[in-house]
């Protein structure tokens, strides 16, 4: 890509980045964590933006929309993991420390 070619990518990047807030907002109802997600799309379409291929009846906000759900899914299971499985997280720590001390007793 040149540089004009890259310059004229950035925006349409920058102008689809404005359209996915509807569906960051529908995933996380967060505005914190809507605009790391559009952040995050962003980057990640504009490092691989040489994979990126027009195909007719699709647009750049659909590749962008693709590349923002499947970050959306593996943020959304790490933090899940960490949330529910984590065996050292507070909540658990103290649960298993309650039912220690209760067997003591």
């Amino acid at each position: 890509m040149t540089t004009e070619e890259e310059i004229l990518f950035a925006k349409k990047l920058e102008v689809s980045a404005l359209r996915l807030k509807k569906i960051a907002r529908k995933l996380l109802n967060d505005s914190i964590l809507e605009e790391d997600l559009i952040r995050d799309t962003v980057c990640k379409a504009y490092m691989r933006r040489d994979k990126y291929v027009e195909i007719p009846g699709k647009t750049i906000e659909d590749w962008m929309a693709s590349i923002l759900k499947n970050i959306y899914f593996d943020q959304y299971l790490k933090r899940k993991s960490k949330i529910y499985f984590s065996p050292l997280n507070d909540l658990n720590v103290g649960v298993v420390e309650n039912l220690y001390e209760r067997q003591i007793e």
